[in-house]
């Protein structure tokens, strides 16, 4: 006789219910039932009886029967009479094989009495084994399905029951074995051969014995629409959910194996007009189908469409004075990516990098190979990049500057970051650089900044950040008249310095935005008699209100002398303080 499924009834049909069955026999003998909607039941082994209950309804009663039994009883209830569909069904936690078994035959009994399959969006029953999932799900409706979790390592009958139980509809799966064989990878692997059943596979590892490159060689040639290397799982997306092509019609169209094609792909008129469709990626892939394509490829110069690139110097956080290793990284048009590893092979020992797509090993040529690597890859970039990183020592800054000085037409970038030392090594890179916009540099030391302020690309920008270090130079040497943001350190400001800024400020018809941090101040009186602060206590913190070359606009200068920081901000009218309003001749004068 069902206890408590009459708390429940009244919540059967909530939309978008979820239900909870965690199993506890560590400590305390006990089922949580939960429904994260509403409220938690819970059944507790006493001396020889079951406490049931709720503390959210503030009830507690105690039965006369084994506690799984008393638990059964209600689920099966709950089974049996809900109508409408599960967003989400657990099963987990740990029970003695017996109690499993209960729980299992009360899941079966309950499903095979309804008189329509039950509709349920994911399902996660860890609790039980393959074979007992595979018979609970037979009375589950596949259309509705979206997502399941498997927790026993029986991929390959699991993968073939879904396969004919799903109807054509396609599902996400995850795998949690215990532990994690080369046959259950391979198992994995011929899984991406259906992806009109899987668009989305994720494989869970309990340990970490399996690197990202022997992932890739059992794995390989399979090219799926997206995949994540993780330390703890690996996934593969194969495609939109939306999308129903076949996996393997897609590799066999990108590798051209057949010799007609390779005849066709060689042709410059007709390999122009499928270049201009596609990414880096796959003109990179395509140039290895044959010597005639490559050489057909590389007569036509394609344009790569490269939106992101990004070089990173590391050392090893492993062994002292190891050569360090590089990262690359590099996003396209379509949102495809890549994160290239360049290292010495002798680091694999060390190392297990799990969030990349590929590793080139180089030798005492690592450099050289980045450089090369960046010529090949940047030389027919025509379209503006949206972001360059470069994290690298001086050496590779002189290479790239070899790269951008070479082109015919300046590289066209929207926002570039550079780690330096010096002056010298922004001038490696920002002169061969058109149409920046943001200019982000970082640094560890003091920098002074004799040429860069003279460049037109420093002139042209809107955005000038320095991350870590302090530029030497007085504010009014750094020729600051056309950004919009400013984030810098600086090692003294004066009085004259912050007048310099204001009236770059009023004089700008766009939004503004002046972040100052400095190491030592200069400020006199001569700042508080010409601009009278109408906020603040001079010499601890002051606030002045501006007009701006538009009526409605403001901006207000905030002075925190004991942080240090100077401040800029565009604000409306109805910001400003009424008494404010009456005064901006004066202000101005």
């Amino acid at each position: 006789m069902p206890i408590a499924y009459h708390w429940v009834s009244e919540h059967q049909e909530d939309d978008k219910q979820k239900l909870q069955v965690y199993l506890d026999s560590s400590n305390t003998n006990k089922i949580v039932f939960h429904l994260p909607n509403n409220f938690t039941i819970i059944y507790e082994k006493t001396e020889e009886s079951t406490r049931v209950q709720c503390e959210k309804l503030k009830i507690i009663t105690t039965v006369e029967r084994e506690y799984i039994q008393v638990f059964c009883e209600d689920l099966k209830e709950c089974l049996i009479n809900r109508k409408s569909a599960l967003a989400w069904f657990r099963v987990a936690g740990e029970l003695s094989d017996t109690g499993i078994t209960q729980i299992y035959e009360c899941m079966e009994l309950a499903l095979k009495s309804r008189r329509n399959k039950l509709e349920v969006m994911e399902i996660e029953f860890e609790a039980f084994n393959s074979k007992q999932q595979i018979v609970l799900l037979k009375f589950i409706i596949p259309t509705d399905m979206m997502h399941i979790h498997f927790k026993s390592p029986d991929n390959y009958e699991v993968y073939n029951f879904l396969r004919n139980w799903n109807q054509g509809c396609r599902l996400g799966v995850t795998f949690e074995p215990s532990d994690a064989s080369t046959e259950d990878l391979m198992s994995v692997k011929k899984m991406l051969n259906y992806p009109s059943t899987f668009f989305k596979i994720t494989y869970k590892f309990p340990d970490r014995k399996w690197s990202t490159e022997r992932l890739m060689i059992i794995f390989k040639p399979f090219k799926p629409y997206y995949a994540e290397f993780r330390s703890s799982w690996v996934i593969f997306q194969l495609g939109k959910l939306s999308e129903s092509r076949n996996l393997t019609e897609q590799i066999n169209r990108l590798s051209l194996r057949n010799a007609c094609s390779s005849e066709v792909f060689e042709k410059p008129a007709l390999l122009e007009i499928i270049l201009e469709e596609l990414d880096f990626f796959d003109i990179q892939r395509l140039r290895k189908v044959s010597r005639g394509i490559r050489s057909c490829i590389d007569t036509l110069k394609p344009e790569p469409h490269i939106t992101e690139y990004s070089i990173e110097q590391r050392k090893s956080i492993f062994v002292d004075n190891y050569p360090e290793t590089l990262l690359v990284k590099i996003y396209t048009r379509n949102d495809s990516k890549k994160w290239i590893v360049y290292r010495e092979r002798e680091l694999l020992q060390y190392e297990n990098s799990w969030d990349v797509d590929e590793f080139v090993y180089c030798g005492d040529q690592l450099i050289e190979r980045v450089f090369n690597d960046f010529k090949t890859n940047i030389e027919h970039q025509e379209s503006t990049l949206d972001w360059l990183q470069l994290e690298c020592n001086e050496k590779l800054l002189k290479l790239i500057r070899n790269v951008l000085e070479s082109r015919d037409t300046p590289l066209s970038c929207k926002e570039v970051w550079i780690k330096v030392d010096n002056e010298s090594e922004i001038m490696n890179i920002l002169p061969f650089l058109d149409s920046v916009h943001r200019i982000i540099i970082s640094s560890n030391k003091s920098l002074y900044l004799e040429y860069v302020p003279k460049l037109d690309q420093w002139k042209n920008a809107s955005s000038i950040i320095l991350e870590l270090g302090t530029i030497t130079n007085s504010i009014q040497e750094l020729n600051l008249h056309n950004f919009k943001f400013i984030g810098i350190t600086i090692n003294s400001i004066s009085s004259n310095d912050v007048i310099y800024l204001k009236e770059i400020a009023i004089k700008s018809k766009e939004d503004i935005s002046f972040i100052i941090y400095y190491n030592n101040s200069s400020i006199d009186d001569s700042l508080y008699t010409s601009t009278p602060p109408y906020e603040g206590e001079p010499g601890n913190w002051s606030t002045w209100y501006f007009p701006m070359s538009l009526p409605e606009n403001y901006f207000k200068i905030e002075l925190d002398e004991k942080r240090r920081i100077l401040q800029f901000i565009k604000i409306n009218r109805d910001q400003v303080p009424p008494f404010v309003c009456n005064l901006p001749l004066m202000i101005n004068k």
